[in-house]
């Protein structure tokens, strides 16, 4: 599994944060290949997967009926719902990004690549979809026509990228071992964190004032945007699988954050005085 958007609510969050993982299984069909990104709509009513096959499909969780159906010809390996739920925006392994009506996965805009798309994000309005590909690049896009609005680069692939809350600024994190903050129409560079291993999982809090990143030296470090300085780092279990979702504010800098590893056990916490 490369890319996983959750639910977006404070239920969802606990699901990952709290002590208790158990929950009841609520919706599940068969596919026809190994699925590398999944996705939910804002109103939580349907779910996007997409394959190693290159197929997509948008499904209605109450029913389990198969809504729309699209097909890249390369693996899909991250998928974002628009923020009003009416279009999808896949990346691949084809070398495109590409907008879809999630009704009737019509082909709204397609993004050209010359190497393989690994994250795509809706900015909060619709208007925009920020991209990062193996070539090293982040760009932005206008999501009806996919013309190219700014374009940011890295030192090694971008593995992740999302839009802050406000839709002003662009994040991204590479295999360059860093975490950028970039305008999202100029494109210009607003902040780098050096956070000493590949990153794979980047996210903004809230109120846009901290970043988090995670990567492969197992570590979730959080930042403060303005100064760079590190506030708080997990330590990861080697072979733990790192989601990070939307926090709520009160939790990045003043209560303690305890991580869970898919087997269960506690990971140590390193917390910076504020």
């Amino acid at each position: 599994m490369q890319s996983m958007k959750l639910y977006p609510s404070p239920e969802a969050s606990q699901i990952l944060l709290g002590r208790n993982f158990a929950a009841p299984l609520i919706f599940q069909v068969p596919l026809d290949d190994m699925v590398d990104s999944v996705a939910f709509s804002s109103d939580g009513k349907y779910v996007a997967s997409g394959e190693i096959d290159g197929t997509i499909r948008v499904w209605e969780i109450a029913t389990e009926r198969e809504i729309s159906h699209m097909k890249h010809v390369g693996i899909v390996h991250s998928i974002a719902f628009s923020p009003d739920g009416k279009y999808i925006v896949t990346g691949s392994s084809d070398g495109t990004a590409r907008v879809w009506d999630s009704a009737t996965g019509l082909e709204i805009s397609r993004m050209i690549y010359e190497d393989s798309v690994y994250s795509v994000s809706f900015s909060p309005d619709g208007t925009y979809v920020a991209s990062g590909s193996w070539d090293g690049t982040a760009r932005v896009w206008e999501a009806a026509t996919g013309r190219e609005i700014s374009r940011m680069t890295h030192d090694d692939w971008v593995r992740s990228v999302v839009f802050s809350s406000d839709g002003k600024y662009v994040l991204s994190g590479s295999g360059d071992g860093t975490a950028r903050v970039w305008d999202a129409i100029t494109g210009r560079e607003i902040s780098r964190m050096m956070h000493g291993g590949m990153i794979r999982a980047v996210a903004f809090s809230p109120d846009g004032k901290y970043i988090a990143s995670g990567g492969g030296d197992n570590i979730a470090r959080v930042w403060e945007i303005a100064t760079g300085k590190e506030t708080l780092a997990c330590c990861m279990m080697t072979g733990c699988t790192l989601f990070l979702s939307a926090l709520t504010e009160n939790m990045w800098l003043r209560e303690v954050l305890t991580v869970r590893s898919e087997y269960g056990m506690p990971l140590p916490v390193r917390k910076y005085p504020t």
